[in-house]
């Protein structure tokens, strides 16, 4: 055979035409490859505008980081992330004066008042961690620390008010700030708060676990004034002023954008997800969701005696963000509320939000937790103690003494306090318990 007119079975004239062809597919299939390994890459970045509603692995990134994984799933004890109430501080912000920008990820320059009632050096203050301090100025400012979460300022005097002065850039998987769109919760430590604030808790000692970004962190009412530089308009708790500039007192900071729009009805400024722009499905969920909140109230009413403290507030509806967990998509400030899940709310995970934060024990808070709202105050008390019953029946008379003796006493004590206080007195302490 000669090989200068064959090679691999192909003539040398076809093999020439086909060594072409691939040469000239070879840039192609270079700038392709690139191009998905780019669009991949990119994807994967935390703030990146391929992934605003899925977040991959980055979406349990706080499950893990706070210890709750390990503690639901392995069972493992003391990992720090038990639910507790926040300590009492000696000093607040009073005033913040926050320009925000908004592209690719967060980047915030702020201004804040701080107030301490006593003169001290050393204070500390709450940031998420993936917002880096970029820089931190003050009047005698001897040093600062950021850790996790903290961060640590100390003044080389002790002082009673000054100015601080932080920038500070970053994002976070699931409640983003890109340039599609914006989710930042008030309970939400995406500005500095003062105090050590816990922004991922869990119950752990309630056989009905909850765990997720803590909706109870509050501020002390301040002044905000808060300007937003982004891509599309900005929804806020505040006073609009201008386009995107705002301004009010609060106890709380929520701002979010690009796929919201603004409704209003009666009783309500809402805040609703882009898909609801149909005048029809806008109606229909406007109707349904008031009828909802209009029967929730008026049970609250009927069972406890009381008016619910979130009546008339406005409603700011968030989009179905905060996945894998139950905590954080209700949450009620001073001036609104926040209802996540398309904003489609339950009467029990709401009323669990009050029950969980109030200072009944946690024995009586699970029992409470699976009570559906009922139409009156007796049958209220009824599905209580159905509820105490049907736990009695799982229990093993010779196993489960000390739970049994739980129950029980819990029941009788219930009944002792109806008896003393009237059945109407009861439920109306325990609502003021449960609500405030």
């Amino acid at each position: 055979m000669d090989f200068s007119t064959v090679t691999s079975g192909l003539p040398v004239s076809e093999y020439s035409v086909k060594r072409k062809n691939i040469y000239k597919s070879k840039p192609r299939l270079l700038i392709s490859s690139l191009t998905v390994v780019l669009l991949f890459s990119t994807i994967y970045i935390p703030q990146s505008l391929g992934r605003t509603n899925e977040k991959w692995d980055q979406g349990r990134s706080d499950i893990n980081y706070y210890g709750v994984f390990k503690s639901i799933f392995y069972d493992i004890k003391n990992t720090g992330c038990d639910y507790k109430k926040e300590k009492q501080i000696s000093y607040y912000i009073d005033k913040y004066d926050l320009d925000v920008n908004i592209n690719h990820k967060l980047n915030v320059d702020a201004n804040m008042k701080l107030i301490s009632k006593q003169p001290q050096k050393e204070f500390d203050f709450t940031l998420y961690r993936n917002y880096k301090i970029r820089s931190l100025n003050s009047n005698d400012l001897k040093s600062y620390a950021q850790n996790g979460d903290f961060i640590h300022i100390e003044f080389n005097k002790p002082i009673k008010n000054t100015n601080i002065e932080i920038k500070y850039s970053g994002y976070h998987p699931n409640l983003y700030s890109n340039n599609q769109a914006v989710v930042l919760p008030g309970y939400f430590a995406w500005y500095p708060m003062a105090g050590e604030k816990q922004l991922y808790c869990m119950f752990e000692k309630s056989s009905n676990t909850r765990y997720g970004y803590n909706p109870y962190i509050r501020n002390r009412k301040c002044m905000y004034n808060v300007s937003v530089k982004s891509n599309y308009s900005i929804l806020c708790n505040l006073v609009n002023k201008n386009r995107n500039i705002f301004s009010g007192k609060s106890d709380s900071l929520t701002i979010i954008g690009g796929n919201q729009i603004i409704k209003k009805d009666n009783m309500f400024e809402n805040y609703y997800p882009l898909f609801l722009t149909n005048e029809m499905n806008y109606e229909k969920f406007s109707n349904t969701r008031n009828n909802y909140l209009n029967d929730f109230e008026k049970r609250i009413h009927n069972i406890f005696h009381i008016k619910p403290t979130f009546e008339n507030k406005k409603i700011i509806t968030i989009a179905n963000t905060i996945r894998n967990c139950e905590l954080g998509n209700y949450a009620e400030f001073d001036d609104y509320l926040i209802i996540s899940n398309a904003g489609f709310v339950d009467d029990q995970q709401i009323m669990k939000y009050y029950i969980y934060h109030s200072d009944i024990d946690m024995f009586y808070k699970d029992i409470l937790s699976n009570i559906p709202l009922t139409e009156n105050s007796q049958d209220y008390i009824d599905a209580i103690y159905h509820e105490i019953d049907n736990q009695l029946e799982c229990l093993d008379n010779e196993t489960d003494k000390d739970m049994i003796n739980k129950y029980q006493s819990l029941k009788n004590r219930i009944k002792e306090n109806i008896e003393n206080k009237g059945l109407d007195n009861y439920l109306k302490e325990l609502g003021y318990r449960i609500f405030n």
